[in-house]
């Protein structure tokens, strides 16, 4: 034995230990860079408030009332789980309730106590506790848990979670990120460790039928067999674990690596010269080119700014180029160790195909080829990348099944969160523009409904104010703020620490265009209206630049509502806002003021005589109700911009505010749109650029290392005119059969790109060396170039049983692919050669 193979087999042992280190760690979260931007403000916005990922939960309760107790011992069970930072529920969502001019503040349960009011009162006075915790038709309620970690100990958190949620709920229904990355993971290791055997078995027939040998059966195992060897342990020892495409390597490795080794085998068998060195030497230039190619198709991944994209070119990379050196350096060998070189082998199985009477009909083959690139020219237009939660699990998920309940019942899952960070959350302004962009995108049509810091403080507000929250007033903010001092909600929405508040909208659509629209309406109105750098100072109306300020908030109010705020309305503001409480009261309708007069004197059992005592103070309390109501009156009086009652009302709120940002230094704050939703539309952006561009490098490049072999300009344009057919026709079944690109799929084009060329340099090598026919090329390379594409169809093929949805449309598209490589080197490259190489009169 040489000294090579010793070396061999102490490496491959070495490696085969690291099969019990694999692991599958997925996150769908981290397939772009986290320095992109995106992920940047992503991860930040999860850091400020703690949250690695979160858990939504559906249980079936007919009756709310009598289930209450059961989601409220059910939320303390999960809040002490030590992988669950929080959990939101009905129970213990903090409310607001107004009893006699009390407000009382807490769950709805230390509500109910306080007030003597019965649960179903309270929940009923907080109307936003239907909109986030019941469904549409209230036969479910929801839980959302906030947890640390959403990679590690995925089995546990979820089996915990289940059970736990069992204890109480018969019906059940759980989905989120970490569920999901959860369950990629388990599905993906299940299906390769299902599928690995079946592909190896259809390759191991295949070869028997052709060779007849066992032995050689075995010798292409061997190749397999080390090449993945190889392959897995770099990867596990260098690069850690692989992820829900890199996962996929090994059957792709088993259905490329056998090729050099059939085509060897083929050769050598032909000839019958008994040296297998000869046969290695004859073939090893396009052995050489063929790796080249693949790799150069695989590490045109690279290009991609996905991680998995770029794992999977340099990892499959890595298993073909083992694969190279062991077949042209160890297999020659074992060959000749396990067959006696004195020996005649059988003449292995041909597939019979007249190839003299085909390729005489070039025109007829060129013709059928035309009609079917019509055909599927249609579907090119349809491509669409899509990373939906669906492309990757199958319909059977749990995640799936919890995010189409959610759909059904809730509206959706799609949540995208309002993240604004300042310097000092005390003052207003960040406050005000949260809400700014939230009404924004309310009235664009974008979303459903929204939880977060804006949702709790304005139910806070309007049951204790009894009027619309409208947070321009930097002393509301911080009475507000005074008023909800330790509710648990605030660490979810609001870190005073960091500076950031958060609101999570969810948007009524799953479609990526929504999001880029949405996106591009904040952006805009961030550009218009929003200031990074400013100062907080007193209205003043004699100061010409306050005063423009205070006019831009009419004209930002009606960029929301998508309304021109006419002049005529800001006069009404601009001309009474110094005016006192008295001018307005005085102004006000009698009855609207006897009415306001009585609640004061009976609330504080004022008798009428004694009321002009205390009226300073009456006037007081009620300024802001006198202030607005004056406003109210004149502008339905003009209503010159077309306003609806409550908009009347929302901006009529604008004449008591005290504060006003204005350029400067003193303070500053960012907002951003980020969220789930948010990256999974930029990664789709990223797959449709990366497909372009992987591609496009591969076709560059292996069309140039093509020509170094081929070095004769009619059979390169025959074979790159084929190439780009293949990968015609591989963007064409994509589209037509309604498959989506996502990280899986928009490998397969660069994959294929550098398989097929692996044919074609097969057939136009030994077009070279037959002296120009293709009907003895055909006759010599043929079958062995029909065989190796067989062996990698039934390696990738299997994949298209995979559970996993990302991992079956692989398989799908990638087999057929293969399939169209194969007819395309064997039928229409032949007809190119004929058209372009004159030394083929007799052939055309």
């Amino acid at each position: 034995m040489k000294k090579i193979h010793y070396i061999f087999f102490i490496f491959m042992i070495f490696f085969m230990f690291s099969f019990f280190k694999i692991r599958v760690d997925d996150n769908i979260l981290n397939y772009m860079n986290a320095k992109d931007p995106v992920m940047i403000i992503f991860n930040s916005m999860n850091n400020d408030f703690e949250n690695s990922g979160n858990i939504i939960i559906s249980v079936r309760s007919e009756d709310y009332t009598a289930d209450i107790s059961k989601i409220d011992l059910l939320t303390k069970n999960l809040e002490n789980k030590d992988f669950i930072k929080s959990v939101q529920s009905v129970s213990n969502i903090s409310v607001s309730y107004n009893k006699n001019n009390i407000l009382y503040t807490g769950d709805i349960f230390s509500v109910s106590e306080k007030s003597g009011e019965p649960v179903e009162n309270i929940i009923d006075s907080n109307p936003e506790i239907f909109g986030n915790f019941f469904s549409d038709n209230n036969k479910y309620m929801l839980l959302n848990l906030y947890i640390y970690d959403n990679q590690n100990e995925g089995k546990k958190f979820y089996s915990e979670i289940d059970n736990e949620v069992g204890k109480f709920f018969k019906e059940k229904y759980i989905t989120g990120i970490p569920l999901t990355n959860y369950e990629i993971s388990s599905i993906a290791a299940k299906d390769v460790l299902r599928l690995l055997p079946f592909s190896a078995l259809f390759i191991f027939f295949i070869i028997y039928y052709i060779f007849g040998d066992f032995r050689l059966c075995l010798v292409s195992f061997l190749n397999i067999f080390a090449a993945n060897v190889f392959m897995i342990g770099i990867v596990t020892y260098f690069f850690g674990s692989l992820n829900t495409v890199t996962v996929m390597i090994p059957l792709l490795v088993t259905g490329i690596g056998v090729d050099n080794s059939i085509h060897i085998m083929s050769d050598y068998i032909d000839n019958n010269t008994g040296s297998i060195k000869s046969t290695v030497k004859k073939l090893f230039k396009p052995f050489l080119f063929s790796m080249l190619t693949t790799v150069a198709g695989l590490m045109s991944l690279l290009t991609a700014e996905l991680k998995p994209i770029n794992d999977l070119g340099f990892f499959t990379s890595i298993g073909i180029i083992s694969a190279f050196f062991i077949s042209v350096f160890l297999i020659p060998d074992f060959i000749e160790k396990i067959v006696n070189s004195s020996e005649k082998l059988k003449k292995h199985k041909r597939i019979k195909i007249n190839a003299e009477k085909i390729y005489s009909h070039n025109l007829i083959v060129f013709t059928i080829f035309l009609i079917l690139i019509c055909i599927f020219s249609t579907g090119i237009f349809r491509i669409k990348a899509e990373s939906k939660m669906e492309n990757y699990l199958g319909k059977n998920s749990v995640s799936v099944k919890g995010s189409n309940h959610l759909n059904l019942n809730y509206g959706g899952d799609r949540f995208v969160s309002i993240y604004g960070v300042s310097e000092n959350t005390d003052n207003f302004y960040i406050y005000t523009k949260s809400m700014n962009v939230e009404t924004l995108l309310k009235k664009r049509g974008y979303l459903k409904k929204s939880i977060g810091i804006n949702s709790v403080l304005r139910n806070i507000y309007e049951n204790f104010y009894d009027g619309n929250f409208i947070p321009h007033n930097s002393k509301i903010i911080k009475q507000i703020l005074m008023l909800s001092s330790g509710n648990k909600d605030f660490k979810n929405y609001l870190n005073i620490k960091s500076g950031s508040v958060r609101n999570e909208i969810l948007i009524n659509s799953d479609d990526d265009n929504s999001i880029k629209l949405l996106n591009g309406d904040f952006e805009n109105y961030k550009k218009l209206f929003f200031k990074k750098n400013y100062d907080i100072v007193p209205i003043n109306i004699q100061d010409e630049n306050i005063k423009n300020e205070y006019i831009k908030l009419f004209k930002e109010y009606g960029y929301i509502i998508g309304k021109e705020i006419s002049q005529n309305v800001i006069n009404i503001f601009t001309d009474n806002y110094s005016e006192k409480v008295n001018f307005f009261a005085e102004n006000t309708d009698k009855k609207i003021f006897e009415e306001k007069k009585k609640e004061f004197t009976d609330f504080y059992e004022i008798s009428e005589e004694d009321f002009s005592y205390y009226e300073d103070h009456f006037l007081y309390m009620n300024e802001n109700f006198f202030r607005e109501n004056f406003v109210s009156e004149k502008l339905k009086e003009i209503n010159s911009s077309g306003l609806t009652y409550d908009e009347i009302k929302e901006l009529a709120s604008y004449i008591n505010n005290t504060e006003i940002a204005v350029d400067g230094d003193t303070y500053s704050s960012d907002i951003y749109i980020t969220g789930s939703p948010v990256i999974s539309s930029v990664l789709n952006k990223k797959i449709m650029e990366s497909q372009i561009s992987s591609v496009s490098i591969a076709i560059v490049v292996i069309g140039i290392m093509l020509f170094i072999l081929i070095k004769k300009f009619v059979l390169w344009i025959s074979g790159f005119l084929s190439i780009l057919v293949i990968a015609f026709f591989n963007f064409g079944f994509i589209g037509l059969f309604g498959f989506k690109l996502n990280s899986g799929t928009v490998t397969i084009a660069s994959i294929i790109v550098g398989l097929s060329i692996d044919y074609i340099i097969h057939f136009l090598s030994g077009y070279i060396r037959e002296g120009g026919s293709t009907v003895k090329t055909f006759n010599s390379v043929g079958n062995a170039v029909l065989f190796s594409g067989l062996t990698t169809f039934v390696g990738f093929f299997p994949l298209s049983f995979g559970n996993l949805g990302i991992m079956s449309d692989f398989g799908i598209i990638a087999s057929f692919s293969i399939f169209i490589s194969v007819m395309v080197t064997l039928f229409l490259l032949p007809v190119f050669i004929n058209f372009f190489d004159r030394r083929n009169k007799n052939e055309k």
